[in-house]
């Protein structure tokens, strides 16, 4: 951004609806007239020319406005005529003119065609010279969209030649110093090409290397004088003298790339290279002013997208300038004895500007911004008004749309079909292919069914259940409440893992005709039937929960008559013969572990036990669901009651933490784990990296060195990167199993601290908020960290002993070295919730927390997904 503006000292629009580009301009300076004029041709086929005489642009300066046969994509002036004097060389498409313009009064000239030559192939550029050492006349090379080099000797044509590796043409320039082109190549290599290597080599078009050598092509090919590496773009090549102590055979090549500037000596060595903080669009070399000698050292001008024209001696920024337009051609020329050293400009649109370096400070602000100071006082009183607007008509709830979309769901209890007869399966229990449990999606859309389009059904589904058709896209959706439309969503048991969920979540997502798109959620508890089956009594187990509850309890077989009747022959015959009868009930988890019920014939007790801590809590939940299903259908008259009072679920004993904390340890420690061997894994590909820049040093250079045993610490440290990366799969599977583990066992000790410390429903949601089930595992921020700063939220808010705690401000999360401070906070929580404090948060505090929560977890899933 420049604090200055260039000065404009003259402007012409040429032509309307034309379109310009980098070649589209061109100073002619003439032998007859001490004032240059100002060439121009247009894609649209219109050639002008302009001579700039006082300020402000006048009819008069239009010399000549001529309309050719095609396209003009480059026009240059220069000795092109064998007779003499200075011509106009046009580029079109198909062919090459050379035109003399020639004044018939004083102003007004008029074009003559000198000679034309027709091209074979469609032209991209040209570029002139003295080539091969010519005196007095420039020869002309156009360089076609093939390849094709093609060089014109004045009237004559001279010869063609076909650039090797050719694929697109780049700029063309030539260097009279080294006799030579310069281009830039698809490969983004910058080459140079003898005139005289040119006229040497065979004019076929070069083809593979094999070919060649088998013989079909003995002739000498077109090679590269040298070649220089650019990693990018070329948009423009021009000679020059930027570097200093230059002599008058010696001669830079500037060339402007998108990123950076390159100015390179005639032999192919880079003299320096300029990083820019812009995007360049184009550029010129000039004198610079005061200079004593002709081919003294020159300046370098810049153009940007930005609208700032930046002026550099060498590599120092000397001056910047801003300007109205956007140009795509730009040149420094003398109009005149009062007007030397001025800018011309032309933007793509035909805005021609001719204008200097003045001290003007610019009046806009910074960034450019157009239109007036934005005034933030204004703003701040609309807003509010607007707002009340709002709140008046809305009534301070939030307004929701007129039209909606209604969902319910039907949730059988049982698998579709079964194997064998009485709809039982067959003696062998386990996992059937075949079966699956349908879903019944009901959809009513009240409003016009033509307002709503694109209807997609998403499912997401709790591991390790699987979705047989996770999106489903409905054509049509009914707006009769009598006969809604109907999704069927099959879901099958997997045998992954234990579950941590058995919460499904489908989202529907439509876009009405007024384009605005909108998208619904319903939650689904799926069916016990999908993660386990009934199977014969386990003795024996490891961890034991028992709950009480405050009604007489019934039999196991009427709480679970929907699992009783889809077990195998072999389970039905088990359980028919045994002596515990209904009050012994074992589950068999698809995934191979097993949890069981025994119910206390007196008290109202039931102990559920299994070898795996984790197994207990899906058991735990189904259990008290169906208990509270059972005695809400006594109360109401549907079954025998007892009439004890609602129910009521306590838990007694000491709630397992030490079991709690020995599988928090063990993901931590594989989180770790894990953690350090993608820190190696990093090391070994930077380590891997770097020999390979070394080795290819090495075969680059002209004189080879020893490798001293590079290759063998290459092949060292790949072994390193394939065994670390397998040990590091290993450990992000166990880590997933960690974490299911995990989430599994935090389910449970959430059931159980409810049931402890007897804590409503709203109590249970912030808990459950806090002590998160969801183990979601980033690179550096892990479950245990989100956790810990839940707890300390508790403990500064809700769960405070006095307001100083409240005061505390609760630092970010940062990766913890161990789960001591863990350990302690939960135990705190826990210590507060025995004696007697609530956590019942204000509802600005809940959504304080609720919205943290959600940021933890966001910022985690999008950790793990980058990694």
């Amino acid at each position: 951004m420049s604090l200055f503006k260039a000065r404009e000292w003259w402007h012409a629009s040429v032509g309307q609806g034309e379109e310009f580009d980098v070649g589209s301009m061109c100073i002619q300076i003439s032998d007859t007239s001490s004032i240059p004029t100002i060439v121009t041709g247009s894609f649209k086929g219109v050639l002008r020319i302009y001579r700039v005489t006082s300020r402000d642009y006048k009819v008069d300066d239009l010399l000549l406005e001529q309309e050719l046969d095609a396209p003009i994509l480059q026009v240059e002036s220069g000795r092109f005529s064998s007779t003499g004097g200075i011509q106009l060389a046009v580029l079109h498409p198909r062919k090459l003119v050379v035109y003399n313009a020639m004044s018939v009064e004083s102003n007004y000239m008029q074009l003559n065609k000198l000679f034309e030559h027709g091209l074979e192939h469609t032209a991209a550029n040209l570029t002139y010279g003295p080539f091969g050492g010519a005196s007095g006349l420039d020869y002309i090379c156009v360089q076609s969209f093939d390849g094709l080099l093609s060089i014109f000797e004045c009237e004559s044509f001279t010869f063609a030649r076909f650039l090797p590796n050719f694929l697109i043409p780049g700029p063309l320039a030539y260097c009279e110093q080294s006799d030579s082109f310069v281009t830039c190549s698809s490969s983004f290599e910058l080459e140079s090409y003898k005139y005289k290597g040119l006229a040497a080599a065979s004019g076929e078009k070069p083809t593979d290397v094999g070919s060649a050598s088998m013989g079909y092509h003995t002739s000498k090919r077109v090679q590269a004088d040298w070649r220089l590496v650019l990693g990018e773009v070329a948009l423009d090549i021009r000679p020059g003298k930027i570097s200093q102590g230059l002599q008058a055979y010696q001669a830079d090549i500037v060339v402007l790339c998108e990123h950076n500037v390159f100015v390179v000596s005639s032999i192919g060595q880079i003299t320096f290279q300029k990083r820019l903080e812009y995007h360049p669009a184009c550029f010129c070399t000039y004198p610079v002013p005061g200079a004593k000698t002709a081919g003294g050292p020159e300046n370098l001008l810049v153009a940007t997208h930005t609208r700032n024209l930046l002026v550099y001696r060498g590599t120092t920024l000397a001056w910047s300038a801003h300007t109205d337009t956007q140009p795509v051609a730009v040149a420094v020329a003398d109009l005149g004895p009062s007007l030397r050293g001025v800018i011309i400009t032309l933007d793509d649109s035909g805005a021609l500007v001719v204008s200097y370096l003045g001290t003007d400070p610019m009046l806009t602000p910074m960034g450019l911004m157009e239109g007036k100071d934005l005034d933030y006082e204004a703003m701040a009183r609309e807003h509010r008004s607007l707002a009340a607007v709002i709140r008046e008509h809305s009534g301070g709830a939030r307004v929701e749309p007129a039209s909606q979309l209604l969902l319910k769901t039907q949730i059988p209890s049982r698998f579709d079909y079964d194997d064998g007869a009485d709809g039982r399966l067959s003696s062998s229990d386990g996992i059937k292919p075949h079966r699956k449990l349908t879903v019944k999606l009901y959809l009513v859309y009240h409003g016009p069914s033509s307002e709503i389009d694109a209807v997609q059904l998403h499912v997401k589904a709790p591991e390790p259940v699987l979705c047989e058709n996770p999106l489903v896209v409905l054509p049509y959706i009914s707006n009769d409440p009598l006969e809604p439309s109907l999704a069927l969503i099959s879901f099958l048991p997997g045998n992954g893992g234990l579950p941590a969920s058995s919460t499904a979540v489908i989202s529907v997502s439509y876009t009405t005709t007024s384009g605005e798109t909108r998208a619904q959620s319903i939650e689904i508890e799926l069916p016990l039937c999908l993660f386990c089956s009934v199977t014969v009594p386990v003795k024996s187990a490891t961890f034991k929960i028992t709950v009480c509850t405050n009604r007489t309890p019934p039999q196991l077989t009427a709480l679970y008559e929907d699992l009783l009747s889809q077990v195998g022959v072999g389970t039905s015959q088990a359980l028919s013969s045994g002596s515990a009868g209904a009050n012994v009930l074992s589950f068999l988890y698809y995934s191979g572990h097993n949890c069981t019920i025994l119910v206390s014939k007196q008290g109202g007790k039931y102990r559920l036990q299994s070898d795996r801590l984790e197994a207990i809590w899906l058991t735990l939940h189904e259990l008290q669901k169906r208990l509270h299903a059972y005695y809400v259908a006594a109360d109401d008259g549907a079954l025998p009651s007892d009439g004890e009072g609602p129910l009521r679920i306590t838990f007694e004993d000491a709630l397992p933490m030490d079991d709690f904390f020995e599988v928090v340890d063990h993901h931590f420690e594989i989180r770790l784990r894990a953690g350090d061997l993608r820190k190696k894994l990093e090391d070994r590909a930077i380590q891997f990296r770097n020999i390979e820049k070394r080795l290819l040093m090495k075969f680059k250079d002209k004189n080879p060195s020893p490798l001293n045993q590079l290759d063998f610490l290459m092949d060292e440290t790949y072994d390193s990167i394939m065994e670390t990366g397998s040990v590091l799969d290993v450990a992000m599977e166990q880590l997933a199993d960690a974490a299911n583990k995990l989430a599994c066992t935090v389910q449970l000790i959430l059931i159980l601290i409810r049931y402890r410390f007897q804590c409503t429903a709203e109590e249970f949601s912030v808990l459950k908020s806090y002590l998160s089930p969801e183990v979601v595992d980033g690179p550096e921020i892990g479950w245990e960290e989100c956790v810990e700063a839940g707890m300390m939220h508790l403990l500064r808010s809700s769960l405070a002993k006095s307001s100083k705690e409240t005061s505390v401000s609760i630092p970010m999360p940062t990766p913890a070295k161990d789960t001591s401070k863990l350990r302690k906070h939960i135990g705190l929580v826990l210590e507060r919730l025995a004696k007697g404090m609530r956590m019942t948060l204000d509802p600005d505090d809940l959504s304080e927390a609720s919205n943290a929560a959600a940021t933890l977890s966001r910022t985690r899933s999008t950790k793990q997904a980058m990694y």
